[in-house]
């Protein structure tokens, strides 16, 4: 390793913070790439897939809300995910301005051939830890990002 990356990564002023992205860079960069290279879907597209694939018919708000990605991000991915026939579009039969986002048979194949690539690369992550650490490291970072609290709600208001 480097002087320059092993000094970045012992000393600054935000480690923890700094530490929590790179690996999260280096955890979805090389799996995205890969991605867009054999499927032609880029990230903001693959994440659209996955939450509509993990929680079932969504509006685009919501994802938005769930990702905190940009409206126009999310707006953009869509476009692209209907056009390809990855999802669909659904009015609400309560509210015709809203439309739920509903995963096609294309994108279900797709998501089954992608989810193999994360965990393998997950479990390399991992693989350092040990088992208990595993379940330690889960738990902590549960705690930080399953909260409610003014933390995460000034975000909301940041971003208004």
């Amino acid at each position: 390793m480097s002087w320059h990356r092993t000094k970045i990564l012992s000393d600054n002023e935000i480690l923890t913070s700094y530490r929590l992205v790179l690996l999260a860079n280096y955890f979805v960069g090389p799996i995205y790439a890969d991605i867009s290279q054999r499927y032609g879907i880029a990230r903001g597209e693959f994440v659209v897939i996955f939450c509509l694939h993990q929680l079932g018919p969504l509006t685009a708000q919501d994802v938005c809300d769930i990702t905190r990605h940009p409206k126009n991000s999310v707006s953009q991915a869509l476009s692209k995910l209907v056009e390809q026939g990855y999802v669909k579009k659904k009015s609400d039969p309560e509210d015709g301005r809203r439309s739920f986002l509903h995963l096609t048979a294309k994108a279900r194949q797709l998501y089954a051939k992608v989810m193999p690539i994360f965990r393998e690369r997950e479990q390399s992550m991992l693989s350092p830890l040990t088992s208990a650490e595993r379940v330690q490291f889960l738990r902590i970072l549960g705690k930080l990002v399953l909260r409610d609290d003014d933390w995460i709600q000034g975000e909301d208001r940041a971003n208004r």
